[in-house]
């Protein structure tokens, strides 16, 4: 039994506030690891780190305090996961506290200078979750089953965004089912989850393996041919400023003699010796893999529990899907011809979300040099995506989104993946290998470019 009633939660986020919150006021949380049915935290505390397991649904729900990080053989990836692990990873939590009403745990938190709540509803076994930042007086509302983000201004009661999928006032059972320890829950789940056979990846992986190891060997071997040579007195050493023969290279200093340049090469080929030794080990024990029955490896595991996403949501992210064009952001998105496309953010939030979000690796970064204002992302194949035009198109509408007053316009550009973001400094970034360039303002850009929905791009 791993489901837990609101009474029996209650007691058990009381008892983890008590225990960790009061005395070292706050924790951060290091790792997140899942299974298919769990995600574990990893929250350091002043001395001590916990392990705080939380149930996906389906009949495993509540929270849990472990011992350890689950097992490697039951560890599950997802796109829950890696929300949590992108917004959720290194944030520092000062309160977990719980509904008075219903099953929601609401975990406060700090994540590079911005203040948000993370909370969990389990109903009718199913997980809804959601994700509440807060800056200046509007809260921005990501809900896993609706699209979009929504703010809302002014103050308001955050737990209250579940009251569309349920939330409801219920009074706790004081006559609770005992519910599994979670220690003994992963035990039982590793002893359930059968071998399977290596995959074919993992044993092309060993083959290739295999044969780097003896390329090497043969390599090294070499010295086998030059031994003879050495010990009979046959290798011509005079006048000579290093020695080659079969892979074998040493080189001799200017005022070595004959005596010195032999013990150079019989080190060498020591030290040939040692590594010899060192990989037929290794591939020893690499062609047993090989020959085994390939039972090693990989685990059979249950289907994953999924929380509730918004059904038409694929790779779901924090700010993945932006409301009404843009705005919230906000965003705009230029179209440049057929197949060169431009984004830009208009404030701090916005800049980053299109270089995290929107932005590929390959796609471009551009700014105003020297002046506060907005970043856009290009993309497209086209080859003329960094011709002059194009580049002056650009920087027109980097000038009048930032409401510069300028003619002429200093522009950096470089690749997505040279930008990393400030931490803890909402919208400022440091670059490398970038371009410098200035471009004349365009009036007529407007003519020369299309606006496009969100949606669009």
């Amino acid at each position: 039994m791993m489901n837990q009633r609101l009474g029996e939660l209650k007691k058990r986020v009381d008892d983890f506030y008590n225990e960790f919150f009061i005395e070292s006021s706050r924790g951060k949380i290091q790792r997140i690891i899942s299974t298919d049915d769990l995600i574990c935290f990893a929250i350091r505390f002043a001395g001590i780190t916990v392990y705080l397991y939380l149930g996906r649904g389906n009949g495993v729900e509540g929270i849990w305090v472990g011992k350890t990080l689950p097992p490697s053989e039951i560890r599950r990836k997802d796109r829950f996961l890696e929300y949590l692990r992108k917004h959720f990873r290194n944030a520092n939590i000062s309160k977990l506290e719980i509904d008075e009403g219903d099953r929601i745990i609401n975990f406060s938190y700090n994540l590079r200078g911005i203040n948000g709540n993370m909370l969990f509803f389990w109903k009718g076994q199913k997980l809804y979750f959601a994700d509440v930042t807060k800056e200046d007086d509007k809260y921005y509302f990501f809900l896993s089953w609706e699209k979009g983000i929504k703010t809302i201004i002014g103050n308001c009661n955050i737990p209250e965004c579940f009251d569309s999928v349920g939330r409801r006032k219920i009074i706790p059972d004081e006559n609770q089912d005992i519910c599994l320890e979670i220690d003994e829950y992963l035990k039982e789940k590793l002893s359930l989850a059968g071998p399977l056979k290596k995959t074919l990846k993992e044993k092309k992986k060993n083959r290739k393996k295999a044969e780097l190891i003896e390329n090497d060997l043969h390599r090294m071997q070499s010295f086998k041919s030059v031994m003879p040579l050495l010990e009979g007195n046959f290798l011509d050493l005079q006048d000579k400023d290093c020695f080659i023969k079969d892979n074998i290279k040493v080189k001799f200093g200017r005022e070595w003699n004959i005596f010195k340049k032999k013990d150079a090469i019989y080190n060498k080929i020591k030290r040939l010796k040692k590594a010899e030794i060192i990989q037929l080990q290794r591939l020893k024990k690499c062609q047993k893999e090989l020959d085994s029955n390939e039972s090693i490896g990989h685990k059979v595991l249950s289907k994953i529990v999924e929380p509730v996403w918004y059904e038409k949501a694929n790779n779901v992210d924090k700010n993945s899907s932006v409301s009404d064009g843009g705005k919230e952001f906000p965003i705009e998105c230029f179209s440049i011809g057929d197949t060169i496309k431009f984004i830009v953010g208009k404030n701090a939030r916005a800049n980053d979300y299109i270089r995290k979000i929107i932005g590929k690796k390959n796609d471009y970064w551009i700014h105003v040099d020297g002046y506060k204002g907005a970043h856009g992302i290009l993309k497209g194949n086209d080859a003329k995506i960094l011709s002059l035009d194009v580049i002056s198109l650009i920087g027109s509408i980097l000038k009048d989104c930032s409401n510069l007053n300028i003619l002429d316009i200093p522009l950096v550009y470089t690749q997505v993946q040279n930008v990393k973001g400030v931490k803890g400094v909402p919208g400022k970034v440091i670059y490398k290998k970038e371009k410098h360039i200035v471009v004349r303002y365009m009036e007529s850009w407007k003519e020369k470019t299309k606006e496009q929905e969100w949606e669009n791009i």
